[in-house]
């Protein structure tokens, strides 16, 4: 069926496809919400990324970039909406 299909085509899109796992960027994004993303070459302040959970590295975390910090490369400060605190 149809989960059959996602997952013969993941590979072959020009896009990502994920799902959202908890409500950390509420009222945006809702769990069980679905995403598109496509890696970009650079990200804007108040944009939403999606980037590998450092705590586990199989999951991915959505969140929107509060600050970019340079120091030989980036790195991003990201905010989950619903979150009191930056990641």
């Amino acid at each position: 069926g149809g989960l059959l299909l996602v997952s013969e085509l993941k590979n072959k899109l020009p896009f990502g496809i994920s799902y959202v796992e908890s409500d950390s960027m509420y009222p945006n994004l809702s769990k069980g919400d679905l995403v598109f993303w496509k890696q970009k070459a650079n990200y804007q302040n108040g944009g939403i990324i999606l980037f590998k959970n450092p705590l586990d590295e199989k999951d991915f975390v959505a969140h929107r970039i509060e600050s970019a910090v340079y120091d030989n490369k980036i790195y991003y400060e990201t905010k989950g909406d619903a979150n009191a605190d930056r990641d």
